[in-house]
């Protein structure tokens, strides 16, 4: 199983999180820009980095986001097993779940699952 392939949820709580998914009204969302810039990188290195961002397909760009987002949950999910090595595989994943989406959600989806700590 990947590390996101869930079953699906109830509709109920499809419908909770989706909710929880509205974006808050932010500068950003206002269409204003907002820059950031690590405090452990240089400016010049910072905007040799957007330039190449902005060099690249919107295609490419959003499979690097995937990339990362992935190699996040794999960190999670890591720092789970290594905290919990007595979890099961679906231990993990559930305990994952819970870590991403919250304990309201998780108990609303599966509400047979135990609550694990993540």
């Amino acid at each position: 199983m990947d590390s996101w392939d869930f079953p699906m949820a109830p509709a109920a709580a499809r419908r909770s999180f989706r909710a929880r998914l509205a974006p808050p009204r932010t500068r950003a969302s206002r269409g204003e820009a907002i820059r950031v810039i690590p405090a452990d990188t240089r400016s010049e290195a910072h905007r040799a980095q957007i330039d190449a961002y902005r060099r690249m397909s919107g295609t490419r760009r959003v499979q690097i986001a995937l990339e990362m987002s992935e190699a996040t949950r794999q960190l999670a999910a890591d720092g789970i097993r290594f905290r919990h090595p007595d979890y099961t595989a679906q231990e993990v994943q559930d305990a994952l779940f819970r870590l991403v989406y919250g304990e309201e959600l998780l108990r609303e989806a599966f509400p047979s699952r135990r609550d694990l700590e993540p």
